[in-house]
């Protein structure tokens, strides 16, 4: 076993026992996260320090999934790793690879800043075509898990309750079990 597969699987455990709201418990699963980024290497072969190769994306939505929390609490949840990971970021790197990590985070493809959903509409416009590998495909699949996410059933009332539940499973659940099958081929 590999030292990603080791962290991941360290990050995934806690990620299932986690006490929401433990600030230890969190920051041990905000360590093991920084631990997953650091094992996966980017093109040039550094840390993914700030996690922004679709490996990191995959891996992390797998671990956020697993945390027993709702909507709101993994919202606020995720502001919390996000502080801890900056500061075990910082504790871990030497500056200049801080300095190198954050250009690269600017020139990555979806942000993963406060403005992700807002570049989303841009991200589609100038890549709106069929994936051409499995990193692609990856990404796509968290993008569209990010965005189902925002749906609040609780927000939705009366008649149009069904309206949106039909719309989901016609045009999400329906199309996702045909992509599964195709790729269990």
């Amino acid at each position: 076993m590999s030292n990603l597969d080791d962290a991941f699987d360290r990050a995934l455990d806690l990620a299932e026992h986690l006490e929401v709201g433990s600030t230890d418990a969190e920051k041990r699963l905000a360590e093991a996260l920084v631990d997953v980024r650091q094992a996966i290497r980017t093109d040039d072969g550094t840390p993914d320090w700030l996690g922004l190769t679709h490996e990191y994306r995959w891996r992390a939505q797998t671990i956020y999934s697993a945390v027993p929390a709702g909507a709101g609490e993994m919202t606020r949840l995720k502001s919390r790793l996000r502080q801890h990971n900056l500061r075990i970021v910082r504790e871990r790197t030497r500056e200049s690879e801080l300095t190198e990590a954050l250009a690269r985070a600017e020139n990555a493809p979806i942000p993963l800043d406060g403005e992700f959903y807002d570049n989303i509409a841009v991200y589609v416009r100038e890549n709106g075509r069929k994936c051409v590998n499995g990193n692609e495909a990856q990404v796509l699949i968290l993008v569209a898990g990010r965005l189902l996410a925002l749906l609040d059933p609780d927000a939705v009332a009366g008649p149009e309750r069904s309206t949106v539940a039909m719309a989901l499973e016609q045009v999400v659940a329906e199309p996702a079990r045909q992509l599964a099958t195709r790729m269990s081929e």
